[in-house]
């Protein structure tokens, strides 16, 4: 999963991390910035926290650890099927 756009890098090295950190880290919080994983949290309020300690305003990557990514349906009575 890679591409262009913002956090393309991140989410490429979470992808290609996704397996380990999954195995190691089920359900935690990783911390990405670039290609570098810096840290793991049990809150993602604790990695946004931690986030914005290391690089204040600049933009940082923070993502909750899952096996596969969860699909969002929407359902609107505003649409005819």
């Amino acid at each position: 999963m890679s591409g262009s756009g913002l956090f393309a890098a991140e989410k490429t090295t979470f992808e290609k991390n996704r397996a380990r950190l999954f195995s190691e880290h089920p359900g935690k919080y990783v911390l990405i910035k670039g290609d570098e994983i810096l840290g793991i949290f049990d809150t993602e309020n604790d990695a946004v926290r931690e986030g914005y300690a290391r690089f204040g305003s600049q933009a940082f990557y923070v993502r909750q650890i899952t096996q596969f990514d969860n699909p969002i349906h929407f359902n609107s009575r505003l649409v005819e099927v």
